[in-house]
């Protein structure tokens, strides 16, 4: 059997960063959902507030995702990924925090906007890893993310089965979620390996 050389194992590496990193990114996502309706109880706003909430972090997304091109060119994917995921695990930790539509409003806005910039630099980071190995592996990745949003869902679902305060369930949750993961995003492709995927 032919010896695995040390740029095989590397190569490795970033595959097995890249997927945790999208894995991150959809468990965090999975988070929200289930506790929507206790976020909508807690603000004390209506169906019709609920929609702008979610516009907010719609509108978030959009605003990351422009801004991604020049944010990764400038700090490179690798930071982005690892310093946005803690940023959106945050963000979930205060959402207990929101008092009324416009609290809610502005935090789905600033995680919206976080998530939409952390999934184009790790899907630049995903590009620069496929090339290096010469065949598609997207596929497998973006696989991931949407196994891995139903998990974050199920973690969410078990904590309000379990009776556990919002307050208490995400920030533990979030923070599990990107430790384990941080494990693993140090592989990311570096600064010159990734933009040039821009």
């Amino acid at each position: 059997m032919r010896p695995v050389t040390e740029d095989e194992r590397a190569l490795r590496r970033a595959w097995s960063a890249v997927t945790a990193a999208f894995a991150s990114h959809a468990m965090l996502s999975g988070l929200l959902g289930p506790w929507i309706p206790e976020l909508k109880a807690r603000t004390g706003i209506d169906a019709s507030g609920l929609g702008v909430a979610l516009m907010a972090f719609a509108a978030g997304l959009l605003f990351g995702t422009r801004l991604a091109g020049p944010a990764v060119r400038r700090l490179g994917g690798r930071t982005i990924v690892r310093g946005g995921l803690v940023v959106m695990a945050a963000g979930f930790a205060s959402l207990p925090l929101a008092v009324d539509l416009a609290t809610l409003a502005a935090i789905f806005l600033a995680i919206g906007a976080t998530a939409g910039l952390v999934d184009v630099a790790m899907n630049i980071e995903a590009m620069a890893v496929e090339r290096r190995f010469g065949r598609r592996v997207m596929t497998a990745i973006h696989g991931t993310w949407s196994v891995a949003l139903f998990v974050g869902a199920g973690i969410a679902s078990l904590g309000i089965a379990a009776r556990i305060p919002i307050g208490v369930h995400l920030p533990i949750a979030g923070a599990l979620i990107v430790a384990l993961g941080s494990a693993l995003l140090r592989w990311l492709p570096r600064g010159d390996e990734a933009a040039s995927a821009v």
